[in-house]
């Protein structure tokens, strides 16, 4: 049995995942709010507009919404914004 950290919240796990029990619990949780949301809701506006509404972290509603197809997720390929930097 292998004991680690929860790479959310830092509790020690058993679980196989990154993730403790509680923090997996949440996750599904929180996916199923934002589910329900985007099931209701034709137009839902920006990350923050939806944070705000559901009470899910910013965060969390990006990936979501970068696993369901609702945004592109910026790629090398596909995204030139490193290569302005100024230094």
């Amino acid at each position: 049995m292998e004991i680690k950290k929860c790479s959310n919240c830092g509790a020690f796990t058993t679980s196989p995942d990154s993730l403790c029990n509680v923090c997996t619990n949440t996750l599904n949780y929180n996916k199923t709010v934002l589910k329900g949301y985007f099931d209701e809701t034709a137009d839902f506006g920006s990350i923050e507009t939806v944070s705000s509404v559901t009470g899910v972290s910013p965060s969390i509603v990006q990936n979501y919404m970068i696993e369901n197809n609702y945004i592109d997720a910026p790629t090398n390929a596909t995204d030139d914004y490193y290569t302005n930097l100024p230094y």
